[in-house]
């Protein structure tokens, strides 16, 4: 028993012994801990410590797509400000909405009765950009489109005139205005997408009242059936109704008085 308690106390001087002589090697001016000190804190100093904070930019489009935007913002409210019913406005459209995703949303607050025009882009087209977006009183988006009754009628009414007592329809709509790539063999381009899936987007350029309530975008539509201005589909007009030689186009019409602007 003695023994085994002498062995013991021996083991632990031992370890006492041993660990003096290491500390006081290690901190020894002579010894290895100094140099080994100085390349730690010569690590140190060449490695910062901590991640620079990330500051956000603050989200903007390009000068070209804001003169565009204002231009749909000034198009709308003048279209308001008119008296006139059934009539037509331009404000020239989009040029394409690529960058960074950049995206429209025109939405409808029934709780404030106004109309959220909200641009998107910055990082991955997910931040507001809040100095383009824009708000208008008591008015609601549509759109020509929707149903087949509705650009057949709007066809009869306003451009082919077969039958001007036919009732003017429409189809309110929350929308997103964007750069789609339009599926499978087709092109990438501005497209209109009002509650389920993105249309193209032809008619840009126009804007429609109906009535005092509502400003009206134009879906149109493209097929190998289709080859001059026409209604009766219901994803839109078709797209010859926005070319500018067109006849029975909207812009033909316009301009030669037969169609009223707003």
């Amino acid at each position: 028993m003695a023994k085994e308690v002498s062995w013991t106390l021996g083991m632990y001087m031992l370890a006492i012994i041993v660990g003096v002589l290491l500390i006081v090697w290690l901190f020894a001016p002579s010894g290895s801990f100094p140099q080994l000190r100085g390349i730690v804190s010569g690590i140190k100093d060449s490695v910062s410590v901590g991640a620079p904070e990330l500051t956000a930019e603050k989200p903007a489009v390009s000068e070209v797509h804001q003169k565009e935007l204002s231009a749909l913002q000034s198009t709308i409210r003048s279209m308001i400000e008119s008296p006139a019913e059934n009539c037509f406005e331009s404000y020239d459209g989009f040029t394409k909405l690529g960058e960074e995703g950049m995206k429209l949303e025109i939405k409808y607050d029934s709780r404030e009765d106004k109309t959220y025009f909200d641009v998107w882009g910055g990082i991955g087209g997910k931040q507001k950009v809040t100095d383009s977006s824009f708000t208008v009183d008591h008015v609601r988006s549509c759109v020509i489109a929707g149903d087949e009754t509705i650009t057949s009628n709007f066809d009869q009414r306003f451009l082919s005139e077969t039958d001007k007592t036919v009732p003017v329809e429409y189809k309110i709509a929350d929308l997103v205005i964007a750069e789609d790539d339009g599926g499978i063999f087709r092109f990438t381009r501005n497209r209109i997408d009002y509650g389920s899936s993105f249309q193209d987007f032809e008619g840009h350029q126009w804007l429609f009242k109906p009535d005092s309530g509502h400003i009206c975008f134009f879906p149109t539509v493209r097929s190998a059936t289709i080859w001059s201005c026409e209604g009766g589909e219901a994803g839109g007009l078709a797209a010859f109704c926005f070319d500018s030689d067109e006849t029975n186009g909207i812009p033909s019409k316009v301009r030669s008085g037969n169609l009223v602007r707003c």
